[in-house]
């Protein structure tokens, strides 16, 4: 039987769809966060979206056709730069123009531009407003995107994936015994020492990584807003207690690990003494969509980095792909997520995205674009187009090169072992094979002069180069203990 009709109904806290069944068409009618009906003919198919967390949940559910504009803010996956662009502080008649089917807009906007809404909703143009503060909310914010794009099962899809993603970080730190969590600030604004607000994502996720927020009593600057006033007096009032300094970087806070371990008033504080100062973007943190589990990753990889460097899931005795390897290293080696924005997306050459074989939504594209970023992984490219091989098993040769790339290796001259099977390779690559094996990390997977360069390294055996990398290796912007 065909899907005739949908209701919808969403608040703040729950989300009821059903059909009925009559007619041809499938008529849609959606209670917004304002308690406001919004009922349209059919499922949209031309969509304005004016948030990013908007914008990101639409790709990830698959969509993409259905969006024709986006703000100006909107910088995630890599397609959204093709997008073209509507800003809710301007003149509305761009938006009008588009003939859209649907604006999906937060709550900000409604608040701070209602001359925007007015003017779309005077010509018959439906704003939807959606905003989900907790994590709690995700699984009907999802069902409501599905249920105006007509992609309701794909939005059940996107639910179990997130959940399952949450999952599974939250066991690789759920035997940590209460006494021994870490106990967490998070600068969410350098002035005043801002933080975040009790109960919103960001503290909701700390709690998921097993972290304790020593603000959780910090009051919000004004009703309603996510950000809480703390100050440097009361933050200082805890330097014995902090373990793990956080900071989200964005445009509120444009901050460094490296500027905040130089602030003088902050040299009491045991986390700036032991180096346990973390910079997390605030796109993967506090933008409710998909992407929270990243988050939620990146916070615990720095909270118990100890957790992640332990590499046993991949120590299977088959080769290890190209893709699966690219995680291993990242969370061996304690290389901070790479997190693109617009900007990045406008540069010369290689940008994120941009290879042929590897989709943004695939589970390892992450990590492999971290590789890529560091330089370390660097893609075939062909007539103009990008490649990864992501699938391929990777090589002895290309190990070398990663980690090469990524880690400082002291080799005394005359150290260098001789190796018959390797003039064939590039200069760089001869270089990267030579100081790898003289560091000793390849120890026991070489016999007598040949390094046989592009034999297929096991998940067994990348573990063991690893774990000697990390201790013979220097780490300059990793994660630090």
């Amino acid at each position: 039987m065909r899907l005739k009709k949908v209701v919808l109904l969403i608040s703040v806290f729950w989300v009821v769809v059903f059909c009925i069944c009559q007619g041809t068409w499938a008529e849609v009618s959606i209670r917004d966060f304002w308690g406001k009906e919004v009922v349209l003919e059919e499922p949209a198919h031309r969509i304005i979206s004016l948030y990013t967390a908007h914008t990101e949940s639409l790709y990830f559910l698959g969509a993409q056709e259905n969006l024709i504009a986006v703000s100006t803010s909107c910088d995630f996956p890599p397609e959204v730069a093709l997008k073209k662009i509507v800003d809710y502080r301007s003149d509305p008649e761009k938006a009008i123009a588009l003939k859209p089917d649907a604006v999906l807009v937060r709550d900000y906007v409604v608040t701070n531009y209602p001359r925007f809404v007015e003017a779309l909703e005077g010509v018959g143009i439906p704003v939807i407003d959606l905003n989900p503060e907790h994590l709690a909310d995700l699984d009907d914010y999802f069902a409501a995107l599905g249920a105006i794009t007509g992609l309701s099962g794909q939005a059940r899809k996107l639910s179990e994936s997130f959940h399952q993603e949450i999952t599974k970080i939250v066991a690789k730190i759920s035997n940590i015994p209460p006494e021994q969590r870490k106990k967490v600030f998070f600068e969410s604004v350098a002035k005043d020492y801002k933080t975040v607000t009790p109960g919103t994502l960001v503290d909701e996720l700390i709690a998921l990584a097993g972290g304790i927020n020593v603000a959780s009593s910090a009051r919000p600057v004004r009703s309603g807003s996510r950000i809480a006033a703390f100050g440097i007096e009361r933050l200082l009032s805890l330097a014995d207690e902090i373990d793990v300094y956080l900071a989200q970087r964005g445009v509120m806070n444009r901050v460094t690990r490296k500027s905040i371990l130089e602030r003088p008033e902050l040299r009491s504080l045991r986390a700036v003494k032991e180096g346990r100062v973390y910079v997390v973007d605030e796109a993967i943190v506090s933008r409710p969509g998909p992407r929270l589990s990243w988050g939620l990753e990146e916070l615990a990889r720095m909270l118990y980095p100890e957790i992640f460097e332990d590499l046993k899931e991949f120590a299977f005795p088959e080769a290890i792909s190209r893709a699966v390897a690219a995680q291993a290293v990242v969370w061996g080696l304690g290389i901070p997520l790479y997190v693109p924005t617009k900007k990045d997306f406008k540069t010369e050459g290689y940008v994120a995205g941009k290879c042929e074989d590897l989709s943004w939504s695939d589970s390892f594209s992450r990590y492999v674009e971290t590789l890529i970023h560091t330089g370390a992984a660097v893609p075939e490219q062909k007539e103009g187009k990008f490649f990864f091989h992501p699938d391929q098993p990777l090589t002895r040769v290309e190990l070398a090169r990663w980690l090469y790339i990524l880690l400082d290796f002291e080799v005394e001259n005359g150290d260098f072992t001789v190796l018959v099977d390797i003039n064939s390779l590039s200069r760089a690559d001869q270089t990267a094979v030579l100081v790898t094996v003289a560091s000793g990390i390849f120890d026991g997977l070489i016999s007598g002069k040949h390094f046989e360069p592009y034999r297929p390294l096991t998940g067994e055996e990348l573990v063991k180069v690893l774990e000697r990398a990390r201790e013979k290796g220097r780490r300059g912007f990793f994660f630090e203990r």
